[in-house]
């Protein structure tokens, strides 16, 4: 951003004063104006600049009285001038350094406005805003070119992926409900030997070869008929 860009907005309103001119009226104009400034120009030349801090200087050498004071003899003579073409950071820059508030913009001579500190801080705030919005535009938008077919594949396979993930994250928890209600599936198995289920109401068959009764560990007394 340049210096250009600020005058652009600012306009082309200028307020300048003579040399010559009383300074009580220079205050007035001032004052009327709400201005912190003015441009003093002699014979179609920059002579000086003329701020409030200089108007504060005049007012307490002289006792709180301006009298019949003149602008040339309170005004900044050398004042810091920039040029339509100056970068904004290099004239906050130049600024700091020499402690200006307001600084005249010259072009090959002629006075084309006057830039106070304010201005520049307002359109270092103003670009930085810009480029947030246009940032935050750029993410909210972003991606802006369509998906290949190869990314849409991709993208389609991990969405499914991510549900899938999902749905057995949520059943799992209705599994574990469900057989908390059925207690009867935690009770002994009812199948007997070979997979055959018994019947608490009917005992088990006859065995088909003969028993032995056993009285003492390792004797035997013959065949037993099934009781």
């Amino acid at each position: 951003m340049k210096v250009s860009d600020i005058l652009r907005v600012k306009g082309g309103t200028l307020f300048t004063v003579s040399p010559d001119q009383p300074l009580a009226e220079a205050v007035q104009t001032m004052a009327g104006n709400d201005i912190g400034s003015l441009v003093v120009m002699s014979h179609g030349q920059l002579a000086g600049i003329l701020t409030f801090r200089e108007v504060i200087l005049a007012l307490v050498k002289n006792g709180g009285i301006i009298g019949k004071t003149t602008v040339r003899s309170v005004m900044d003579d050398s004042p810091l001038t920039c040029t339509p073409e100056t970068e904004i950071d290099e004239v906050r820059r130049m600024m700091l350094g020499r402690h200006a508030r307001y600084t005249p913009v010259m072009n090959q001579g002629m006075l084309m406005g006057v830039i106070s500190f304010f201005d520049v801080a307002k359109a270092v705030v103003d670009a930085q805003d810009f480029e947030n919005r246009m940032l935050k535009a750029y993410i909210r938008d972003w991606p802006v070119e369509e998906p290949g077919p190869g990314q849409r594949r991709r993208q389609l396979v991990a969405e499914t992926e991510r549900l899938e993930t999902r749905s057995r994250r949520l059943t799992r928890p209705s599994l574990q409900l469900r057989r908390a209600l059925r207690p009867e599936q935690n009770r002994p198995s009812d199948h007997g030997p070979g997979g055959v289920i018994r019947s608490p109401a009917q005992p088990c068959p006859a065995p088909s070869a003969p028993c032995f009764r056993v009285t003492n560990f390792g004797e035997s007394h013959g065949p037993q008929s099934a009781a």
